[in-house]
């Protein structure tokens, strides 16, 4: 079986930028930001993932983790 998570924290961290403050530049809540950097969501919508991929210029693969888990 395979997990997923979110890299979301490690990539806002490489490029310097706080939650909060993201948060805003993208129109998104802080706490939505915030639940996705802890990996709380266990659901997320895909037009929410491009957004964010789009405001830190990164692809899909640079935001999603894949675990194998047996």
């Amino acid at each position: 079986m395979k997990t997923f998570k979110l890299n979301l924290k490690s990539l806002l961290k490489e490029r310097g930028l706080q939650q909060k403050v993201f948060a805003k530049q993208i129109g998104l809540s802080k706490y939505k930001i915030h639940h996705m950097c802890t990996n709380k969501k266990k659901a997320v919508e895909l037009f929410t993932l491009y957004i964010i991929c789009q405001g830190l210029d990164c692809n899909l693969e640079d935001m999603v983790i894949v675990d194998e888990v047996e």
